[in-house]
């Protein structure tokens, strides 16, 4: 304690000259002077004091500063590890370091935290904890986006599970925060008859909720309700445009529906040449045997209508 007083004096008496503090600051720091070890990250972050940045030492504080416990720097030393900033990457640590800040109520860790807990570990109910809490001290709007994500997740592993009813409930809380891709896994779950149960009329409206927040498979699933008549009266013309927007907004699936469109004239003019440009397209992504085989048989028909007759 002596010695750090010393050198806290020196350092004072040095601040004109902070080129000659740097000594001083490091031999602070060795002995767990945290405003010194902040000092340090700084000028190795930024260049000051003389020094030129220098990631792997602003790491190297940032950890020393981590392992006293400080909040700022078990954040800091959380993103080091995990975007190997000074340092190697080093996932599993970063998750550590994170967990720790956001013990230390660092308000920047709540929802990186919540991430991790989320992809890393499935620990669904800390990772739902922590953006609560984050949207209520002031982190709503990315708050909100995340726990709709979170739904989103958790009611996929439900479904995996075989927990349909449980699932729903989750994903009804992601579809009231206006997350589309719970709007497509309701969607998804009101189509079948397995889980809990079919409902035309609730497959339709989340399909259209999903569509209306540009999801792709949204409008993919609003555009086979309504060539189909599910949940809706059937409208060709809608369910042509709604499966060309899902298209074109690369959902891979809508190529072939869209090809057939262009081809029988459902809800457009046939016109063989877009038929043809969209069943190349199918024919390039899509990984389905059998709808392999049908795109494949109406190219085979395409190509034989093409020759010239003898």
């Amino acid at each position: 304690m002596k010695r750090l007083l010393q050198l806290k004096r020196a350092i004072q008496s040095m601040e004109d000259n902070p080129q000659d503090q740097v000594p001083f600051l490091e031999e602070a720091a060795a002995l767990g002077d945290y405003d010194s070890i902040r000092t340090l990250i700084h000028c190795y972050t930024y260049g000051d004091y003389g020094l030129e940045p220098d990631p792997v030492q602003a790491c190297r504080y940032t950890v020393l500063g981590a392992q006293l416990g400080e909040g700022w720097c078990l954040y800091n030393a959380a993103i080091c590890a995990q975007e190997g900033r000074g340092c190697p990457v080093d996932l599993p640590q970063a998750m550590t370091w994170m967990k720790q800040a956001a013990a230390a109520d660092v308000p920047e860790a709540w929802l990186p935290c919540a991430r991790m807990l989320m992809s890393r570990e499935k620990d669904f109910a800390e990772a739902r904890r922590l953006i609560c809490h984050a949207i209520t001290h002031g982190q709503e709007e990315e708050g909100r986006l995340l726990l709709g994500r979170l739904c989103s997740e958790e009611g996929m592993n439900l479904l995996e599970d075989g927990k349909h009813r449980a699932a729903e409930q989750v994903l009804l809380e992601g579809a009231a925060l206006d997350d589309a891709d719970c709007l497509v896994s309701l969607a998804f779950e009101y189509s079948i008859e397995d889980g809990v149960g079919q409902d035309p009329q609730k497959t339709f409206d989340c399909s259209m909720r999903a569509a209306d927040l540009g999801h792709p498979a949204g409008m993919y699933n609003v555009s086979m309700c309504l060539r189909e008549g599910v949940g809706t009266a059937q409208d060709p013309r809608k369910a042509f445009e709604w499966m060309k927007n899902a298209a074109k907004s690369g959902f891979d699936e809508a190529a072939l529906p869209l090809a057939q469109h262009y081809h029988y004239g459902i809800g457009v003019h046939p016109d063989d040449r877009q038929a043809r440009f969209w069943l190349e397209k199918a024919l390039e992504t899509e990984q389905d045997p059998d709808r392999r085989e049908m795109a494949q048989k109406l190219k085979q028909k395409l190509e034989a209508q093409a020759q010239p007759q003898s």
